[in-house]
């Protein structure tokens, strides 16, 4: 089985400021600290001893620019990894969400990864979903002992973690899908195609990836 590791981009609001629902409509830069959670990631990554390759990131800058700052390549840029537009969320904070929509439609979707229909997102479900399979699909006959890197937003790389039924049902019923910015999840994936999840939402470590990379 070949391993991918996906990784949400670093911090794009500077600390003591209070984040707003940013997407697909908001190129925002990482902040220093999301610089240095490239550096972290990378540094971790570099000190388990995996061979990695090929890089693949959406096309804003917070997702290209965390590969390139923490490894020095450019990556390949894929509108499969490309953020959701929030549509009728986007540039709100979660308190102003809620009191449009509701602290049940917006925990639904924060905590469990229920599509909050009617708000105006794109692409739709299917879409993504659609987006991650394929993906999986083309890196899945690649060179198993080089393991690609994959960027996104923890929304997009929910959809990953949807291949797995099995995990997925279990980490939406404990509210467990997040994943925080610098985070690290890790996969495995059949020559079919299957995927399995094998740690998801990690904070970036050498023991833990190179103990990963020995199942």
């Amino acid at each position: 089985m070949r391993r991918l590791l996906l990784v949400r981009h670093g911090n794009t609001f500077e600390d003591g400021t209070v984040p707003t629902r940013v997407g697909a409509r908001s190129d925002l830069p990482l902040t220093q600290k999301g610089l240095q959670q490239a550096q972290t990631f990378a540094a971790a990554v570099r000190a388990a001893g995996l061979r990695l390759g090929p890089f693949f990131a959406g096309p804003l800058q917070r997702t290209r620019d965390f590969v390139a700052n923490g490894f020095g390549v450019a990556p390949t840029l894929d509108t499969r990894l490309r953020e959701i537009d929030y549509g009728d969320w986007e540039g709100l904070t979660d308190a102003e969400i809620a009191a449009r929509v509701g602290t049940e439609l917006l925990e639904d979707w924060n905590r469990r990864c229920v599509w909050p229909h009617g708000q105006n997102w794109a692409p739709d479900e299917a879409t993504l979903a659609a987006g991650a399979a394929s993906l999986v699909h083309e890196l899945a006959s690649g060179a198993p002992r080089f393991v690609p890197v994959l960027c996104s937003s923890q929304g997009v790389l929910r959809y990953f973690a949807k291949l797995d039924a099995a995990f997925f049902a279990n980490a939406q019923r404990d509210a467990k899908l997040g994943v925080a910015t610098g985070a690290c999840c890790g996969v495995r994936v059949a020559p079919t195609g299957a995927l399995a999840v094998d740690f998801w939402n990690d904070k970036p470590d050498a023991e833990r990836l190179a103990a990963w990379m020995r199942i």
